[in-house]
């Protein structure tokens, strides 16, 4: 009796057994291709970016990709070999189906597609009905670099720029000079900025920054130098990569540049002859690259320490004109709330300072390499003289912004202001993963470039250029 019981305890736990077995094997495989999902497709295939990358297929959900873009329905239960999700990670890079062949940014950084696992993976969800939990929706995970670690191939890029830089080294100047860049109508003028020494105060007590010597650029980047940059030729995917791979030159570089902005980034303010505006500080940095590249000289963004210096050019007062804001003197050297008629002015309109430098005071605010800490001292151990200090950037945000914007009152365009950057200025972008190129809520930030005497080594040029922190937490 007691065994006859026993089989039938047993007979009845068995279809339960089985069917939570195949249960498991559909969630099992459903997690595998939700990781390649997230790693690999959804930068472009998420609801907000769709229609402008995506093909107008959103991966998010099992009812949007059932629903398709504007190929079609990308899936049929059960039917891998139908079923263009799958067909479009079995073509090879060039190949056409009723689908191109995905990823296609792959290529381009030199990183293999989908491997042979990640391709069965995606036939083998499929074959098993596309289990799906109800009601969720996946997003999109940036694959970052791991602190402390390089890019590979970032750092193959830089290789080459550094190579470039020091074969034309023996053309260094030796004062202020001039670069201009084919297809812009502006020219580059850089002012020969001495070594020197600068006061920093803080919390906890001032410190002296020991700087070495460079060139700075007389007044912001302009609009047309820097739209050359913004709007490359080849459309260009979130990360900075180009979306058409088979528009690449064999054997060209092809470094990171803005994807397409959303809306006009001049917010309806004239452009010719104005600042450019409104770029993060990572665009900010990978600008710097790509004039490095171009030009053959090292470029990067100045740190806090030499924007302040330099807008000091040996002056002891707050602002140039004396220690009080005074809006009526302020009004010879900077554009700000009281006269800037609610926009950017033209560059180069009030008076420079001491070294040649426009605009060091009002009409945008300009980036530096510095992440944001309040107590500078403490943060470099309390040193007395510290050499070329610099406070690098951990997480996103803040980073240092310096001298004031043409909405901004007179009293914060101090030499010592300092303005933390935050993540409202990104508030509006309706993209997931937020944009890592354009601030779209802020309308006074710009930049403008140093160049070193020293030129530095890769792995130090990879670090002025590569922050690691671009993506928002």
């Amino acid at each position: 009796m007691i065994k006859n019981f026993l089989y039938l305890g047993l007979a009845l736990a068995t279809p339960v057994l089985q069917a939570d077995e195949a249960k498991s094997e559909k969630l099992k495989s459903f997690e595998a291709v939700k990781s390649i999902f997230q790693s690999r497709c959804l930068s472009c295939h998420n609801d907000a970016s769709k229609l402008r990358y995506g093909g107008n297929l959103s991966l998010e959900t099992k009812e949007s990709i059932l629903k398709g873009g504007f190929r079609g329905p990308s899936m049929k239960e059960g039917d891998a070999k139908n079923s263009n999700l799958y067909i479009s990670v079995t073509l090879k890079e060039g190949e056409f189906g009723p689908v191109p062949a995905m990823p296609p940014i792959e290529a381009v950084r030199k990183l293999p597609r989908l491997n042979d696992k990640d391709i069965k993976a995606i036939h083998d969800w499929i074959q098993l009905g596309a289990y799906w939990p109800e009601g969720e929706k996946i997003a999109y995970q940036i694959k970052k670099v791991e602190a402390g670690k390089m890019d590979p191939v970032e750092l193959a890029q830089v290789q080459k720029i550094h190579a470039k830089i020091v074969a034309n080294a023996e053309n260094n100047e030796k004062e202020s000079y001039s670069v201009s860049l084919e297809g812009s109508r502006d020219s580059l003028d850089m002012k020969l900025i001495p070594a020197g020494e600068l006061e920093v105060k803080d919390e906890s007590g001032s410190f002296t920054a020991k700087l070495d010597g460079f060139w700075m650029s007389d007044k912001e980047m302009s609009w047309e130098t820097y739209e050359l940059f913004m709007v490359p030729e080849i459309t260009r995917n979130k990360d900075g990569y180009p979306v058409e791979v088979d528009q690449i030159e064999e054997g060209s570089l092809v470094l990171a540049q803005p994807s397409p902005a959303y809306h006009g980034m001049s917010f309806g303010m004239p452009v010719r002859k104005r600042p450019a505006i409104a770029m993060t500080q990572h665009a900010a940095n990978k600008f710097c690259q790509w004039l490095s590249w171009k030009t053959g000289h090292f470029y990067r963004l100045p740190t806090e320490a030499e924007w302040e210096y330099a807008a000091r050019a040996g002056a002891k007062t707050a602002y140039p004109w004396g220690a009080e804001a005074n809006k009526d003197e302020a009004d010879t050297y900077a554009w700000f709330d009281e006269n800037s008629d609610g926009a950017y002015a033209r560059r180069g309109k009030k008076e420079p300072n001491a070294w040649g430098l426009y605009d060091m005071h009002g009409n945008v605010m300009e980036w530096t390499l510095d992440a944001y800490v309040k107590d500078r001292k403490a943060y470099f151990g309390n040193k007395e003289v510290v050499e070329n200090p610099w406070v690098k950037a951990t997480k996103p945000y803040p980073h240092v912004c310096k001298g004031g914007h043409w909405n901004e009152g007179v009293e914060l365009l101090s030499y010592s202001s300092r303005v933390p950057s935050n993540a409202s200025w990104k508030e509006t972008d309706p993209q997931s993963p937020k944009s890592i190129w354009y601030h779209t809520d802020i309308q006074w930030i710009g930049f403008r470039v140093i160049r070193t005497e020293k030129i530095p080594t890769v792995e130090e040029m990879y670090q002025y250029w590569n922050s690691g922190v671009q993506y928002d937490d």
